[in-house]
């Protein structure tokens, strides 16, 4: 079975949505350097509409679920998944004197001919809390702008290591 982004994402991103648009329409790359999976290259899309309202609301952060079509599609050594959820935190004290802002974004999906094997987070984060101004959904410049990108990838096999790997963001083509 071969699985391709969705049609509607490619539309949208034809359509240039910028930093001055709604729309978010970005592409990642990158490579897991530790974890079962060290050496595998990743790379994704994410996009998203920045006025969407999240499910729940809080005084510091925002959850978002159940999109009508995903936020971040990923593919992972051929197999591809998408992620429908999001969390986004704002100016999150650390107990300390730190905080911090930052963006989760998660999913399972299908690997090895098995469904919802798999499990990843796509994380920015900013430990100076500097990048986002409030617990919405942020722009593809406050993305660019967040220093720290990552993403963590497993799957339910015994003996499987969480991988992990930083990534390069770029506007969508």
């Amino acid at each position: 079975m071969n699985k391709v982004i969705h049609q509607s994402w490619r539309d949208l991103a034809a359509t240039g949505a910028g930093p001055q648009c709604d729309m978010v329409a970005v592409s990642f790359t990158g490579t897991f350097t530790e974890g079962s999976h060290e050496g595998t290259v990743f790379t994704g899309w994410i996009h998203y509409d920045v006025a969407a309202t999240p499910t729940e609301s809080h005084a510091s952060f925002a959850v978002y679920e159940q999109w009508p079509s995903p936020i971040v599609t990923i593919a992972v050594g051929g197999q591809i998944m998408t992620a429908e959820g999001a969390a986004v935190y704002d100016s999150v004290f650390d107990g300390h004197e730190g905080h911090f802002d930052f963006v989760n974004m998660y999913g399972t999906g299908p690997f090895e001919q098995v469904e919802d094997f798999a499990f990843f987070e796509v994380f920015f984060s900013d430990e100076q809390a500097s990048a986002l101004d409030g617990t919405k959904m942020p722009t593809a410049e406050q993305l660019r702008r967040l220093p720290i990108k990552y993403v963590s990838f497993g799957t339910n096999a015994p003996g499987n290591v969480l991988s992990r790997g930083a990534f390069t963001l770029s506007e969508a083509r």
